[in-house]
């Protein structure tokens, strides 16, 4: 549990946040089918803006652990 916990913490923090945002609307019923696709699509395109995209994205590409920073 605590090795999940320091991963989470460590990864790509603010997509782990947009996630919990939908899956929460899911959840309560303010966000149907449709709208959760809308919303995941926009997340997307606000993330691909961030550093920690372009550490994951650069870190495929050389084939090692990404180190991402929550920006």
């Amino acid at each position: 549990m605590e090795a999940a916990a320091t991963s989470a913490a460590t990864g790509a923090t603010q997509a782990f946040l947009a996630s919990k945002r939908i899956v929460a609307g899911l959840r309560d019923g303010t966000l149907g089918l449709w709208d959760s696709m809308a919303a995941e699509n926009a997340a997307q395109a606000a993330l691909r803006d961030t550093a920690d995209y372009r550490e994951g994205f650069t870190a495929f590409q050389e084939k090692r652990r990404p180190r991402f920073t929550g920006r």
